[in-house]
């Protein structure tokens, strides 16, 4: 028979003044959820939309406020999954080091000093909380915790407290697994660990906000060989290991096919109460984390890193609208698989698409998708309706990295499972850089926008771009990565850069020279519409060296296709090329079809001045 031990302690709050010693004016959220309403303690992913003045943050209130979502609760037996424990205790601490056994806890608690538990089975009670105050530290090495009947709170982490989840660990059930209530203050000893261990089942994963260290480099928080799913997948203690759920021994059939986790295996399901039809909504999100400094020389960035430089280590996101969520934050992804996003529309988010990564910011922030370990430290991403997603960031830079799709000519227009590759706009940029990537099956591999700002720029005005450059280099684009094998795949348009026409009587913009646009030595075969740059002023622009194959389009009508199709882009920019002119399309081969296309050509162009077009071949 196993042992059954119930947490116990002879505190009664713990310790709320301490907690609230330093409040963060900016937690204060609006929060629509149905079972928590204005929670300060527990960030949500719901929130930090709008925040109180400074001066309108009242810590009685707050304490008042957290005595109402924490009182005592009356001993009671709580049987759970055929285990039922002797007797309960009220809200306390936890403070001693224990190993093994299966623990039933009912209560809010706060972690107490250093704690390590070690193969420890915990069932919680429904709305339970797990709090890591300021000067605590909470390990777990292979523990298993998990909702007893409706979806618990999760780990929060304040303020110089730590967090480390490690060695098979298991966390299922909660709202928000792991949570941070930080002060944003600089020189924050807080450490959050999570390493060789899996978050299944969870509405948020991790959720780490306003943390804006100023003294540069990498935050001290790691999620490296880690799960994020929501499948039927037993437990740690029944023989689950991290490196057995993640492998790539899912028994696809083609290429497009996601590799990891055994889908015949391990099925998906959804969450428990109050999220029963759900599944998760954000594997790792981040709201106001990082600091940029020196943005308009040389910019340098304290940012955080999500990933493991070591091949083997790798990251599997899984079955979530988003796999990381950010907002006005920096974050560098790297060795991560994200895999089969749930659109936002079926899992109670609005219209929002699912995406393998969603960063939007108002700051200058940037954004990061990149092999850093070098070879097999490479972003994966597998069936994600819009693989990477942003707005308005001031870097945005994606290399190697790998975006595959199972769509089928055959599904209605609208309907892909993969929509976008890289979707990006923004109107205050300093460099977005995609290059070196390899596109398999999306329908719309790389798309640039360069948008109006709506905000007061450097020269005074409302509606201005201020911008510096585009590039989408060295790819590799095209339906399949057997092109022989091609039935039902296909890409729609490969490359479009487009930009925004100015406003009679507005100041273009702050620019930061040269300003070019750039979409240089790619492959790309057998699809609909090569690249498309269009309505760009003050620019240089370089289109070469690219080898492009065109492939009927079968998705109904007679459509416009073409290989290169450069428009409306006129100004004189900063520096002339190509004998005297500011736009170059030179040494591109775009190769046709047999079939009768009124509306196909290789290559297209108006309404462009200063224009140098040469040893360009056609077929």
């Amino acid at each position: 028979m196993k042992q059954i031990i119930v947490f116990f302690s002879f505190g009664l709050m713990f310790g709320i003044s301490a907690l609230l010693a330093k409040p963060n004016p900016l937690c204060e959220s609006f929060i629509k959820n149905e079972l928590h309403n204005k929670i300060c303690y527990i960030p949500f992913s719901e929130a930090l939309t709008e925040h109180e003045n400074a001066d309108n943050f009242n810590v009685d209130s707050k304490i008042r406020q957290i005595k109402e979502e924490m009182p005592l609760q009356p001993l009671k037996i709580m049987a759970c999954n055929g285990l039922t424990p002797i007797k309960e205790f009220p809200a306390g601490f936890i403070s001693t080091n224990t190993t093994g056994g299966i623990y039933a806890l009912n209560n809010n608690v706060a972690i107490s000093g250093a704690v390590t538990l070690i193969g420890v089975e915990l069932l919680i009670d429904s709305n339970v909380a797990i709090s890591v105050p300021a000067g605590s530290t909470f390990t777990l090495i292979n523990c298993y915790f998990h909702a007893c009947n409706d979806m618990w709170k999760g780990i929060t982490v304040f303020s110089d407290g730590s967090l480390r989840i490690l060695n098979n660990s298991q966390i299922e059930d909660a709202i928000i697994a792991v949570s941070t209530n930080f002060n944003s203050l600089p020189g924050s000893t807080s450490q959050i660990f999570l390493q060789n261990s899996i978050f299944n089942k969870n509405r948020v994963g991790l959720s780490i906000a306003y943390y804006l260290d100023v003294t540069g480099g990498v935050y001290p928080f790691r999620v490296e060989d880690c799960v994020f799913t929501c499948r039927t997948i037993g437990s740690v203690f029944t023989g689950l290991t991290v490196a057995a759920l993640k492998a790539p021994n899912n028994p696809i059939t083609s290429p497009l096919e996601s590799p990891y986790i055994d889908e015949t295996v391990y099925l998906p399901t959804t969450l428990k109460p109050p999220y029963a039809t759900f599944m998760p909504e954000t594997a790792i999100r981040l709201d106001y984390v990082g600091d940029t400094q020196t943005p308009f020389s040389t910019p340098s960035y304290s940012e955080m890193l999500i990933g493991s430089l070591l091949p083997k280590e790798y990251n599997v996101i899984d079955l979530h609208s988003f796999g990381i969520k950010a907002w006005n934050a920096n974050f560098t992804s790297v060795n991560n698989v994200f895999q089969h996003s749930i659109l936002g529309v079926n899992n109670g988010l609005g219209l929002l698409d699912g995406c393998g990564i969603f960063a939007h910011t108002d700051l200058r922030s940037r954004c990061s998708v990149a092999p850093l370990g070098g070879t097999g430290t490479h972003n994966r991403f597998y069936d994600c309706k819009r693989g990477i997603f942003t707005r308005n960031y001031y870097e945005l830079l994606v290399y190697n990295s790998l975006f595959c799709g199972t769509q089928s000519s055959a599904q209605p227009v609208g309907v892909s499972p993969s929509e976008f590759g890289v979707w990006a706009s923004s109107s205050y940029y300093l460099l977005h850089d995609i290059s070196l990537d390899t596109i398999y099956n999306v329908a719309n591999g790389i798309s640039l926008f360069g948008t109006l700002s709506t905000i007061i720029g450097p020269n005074g005005n409302l509606g201005s771009q201020f911008s510096g450059d585009m590039i989408a280099n060295r790819n590799i684009i095209q339906p399949h990565p057997i092109l022989a094998n091609t039935t039902t795949e296909y890409i729609s348009n490969a490359i479009s850069i487009m930009g925004s026409p100015p406003i009679v009587g507005i100041s273009p913009g702050f620019f930061v020279p040269p300003l070019m646009i750039q979409a240089n030595n790619n492959l790309i075969s057998d699809v609909y519409r090569g690249i498309l740059v269009r309505t760009w002023f003050e620019r240089q622009i370089f289109i070469e060296e690219n080898d492009i194959t065109l492939v009927q389009d079968i998705l109904g009508g007679t459509p416009n296709q073409f290989g290169i199709n450069l428009v409306n882009t006129n100004g004189l920019g900063f520096a002339a090329c190509c004998g005297g002119m500011n736009k170059s399309i030179n040494h591109n081969r775009v190769t046709g079809f047999s079939a009768t296309a009124p509306n196909t050509r290789s290559i297209i162009l108006d309404g462009n001045s200063l224009l140098w077009v040469s040893c360009n071949e056609t077929a």
